[in-house]
């Protein structure tokens, strides 16, 4: 294949990383960032910020190229309560590895636009993958851009051909698995 991923998400929803425990994830993470050629992104989301922030610090020990985590999940949240997680989150994290937000409402509570524009302005959060699937939320991240750079990734395959044409960076896609080209 002449095609290259310029990156590896590991355990990403498609992934189904609940049902792996904190340790199986960490060793995994270990695992891929030592063997891995491309830079590795790692999901540590949890339902709670202590299990994700004990994720978070191992992998950026193992030399991960940045984190990615969604709110805590199974519960909706308020946007307060989701923007105060993810601060609290990156006053721990930012100083060893990016991090990107996670936008992923059909499994954790949803990031409102309002609230990604917040976060990405304390310059605590490289970016965010948005896997809304929705074209008015990329429009409006895309929006965002003008004001403040950022790494804007689609993560819903069915709008991420239109959201690269519009200018969105890249995809982490669970089809990218099977099919990178």
């Amino acid at each position: 294949c002449s095609q290259q991923v310029q990156g590896i998400t590991l355990f990403g929803t498609t992934g189904e990383f609940v049902h792996f425990t904190i340790e199986e994830r960490s060793r995994y993470v270990a695992l891929l960032a030592k063997r891995s050629r491309a830079p590795v992104m790692a999901n540590v989301s949890h339902s709670t910020l202590d299990g994700a922030l004990m994720m978070a610090e191992e992998a950026a020990g193992a030399g991960i190229a940045a984190v990615l985590v969604t709110p805590p999940y199974y519960f909706r949240y308020t946007d307060e309560s989701i923007e105060a997680f993810y601060i609290e989150f990156a006053s721990h994290i930012a100083k060893w590895t990016p991090i990107y937000l996670y936008n992923i409402p059909s499994f954790a509570g949803e990031i409102s636009v309002a609230v990604v524009e917040r976060l990405l302005n304390t310059g605590m959060f490289a970016g965010i993958k948005d896997s809304s699937g929705s074209w008015e939320t990329m429009e409006a991240l895309l929006a965002l851009r003008e004001s403040r750079p950022f790494t804007l990734l689609a993560g819903h395959d069915r709008i991420y051909a239109r959201a690269r044409k519009a200018g969105a960076d890249g995809a982490v896609t669970g089809v990218g698995c099977a099919v990178p080209e």
